[in-house]
């Protein structure tokens, strides 16, 4: 599990600051209507970028609390 939560970090570290900037929700709606199969499920679903902000704001609570300890 704690694979999983740094996983999480660094892949919300990625999204944030090389994918999400150029997200429009026009993009958006164009890739739920023109699947590439290629392209994660993020891109075309709002509600998977949401459900990873809370699992990212989890893991950084435990992080801050130091009951995830990530050496």
């Amino acid at each position: 599990m704690t694979e999983f939560k740094i996983a999480s970090l660094d892949f919300h570290r990625w999204l944030s600051s090389s994918r999400l900037p150029t997200l429009t929700p026009s993009k958006l709606k164009a890739s739920k209507e023109n699947v590439d199969v290629n392209h994660g499920i993020w891109r075309r679903n709002l509600g998977r970028i949401e459900w990873l902000w809370k699992v990212v704001d989890g893991v950084l609570e435990e992080v801050e609390d130091k009951t995830l300890v990530i050496e």
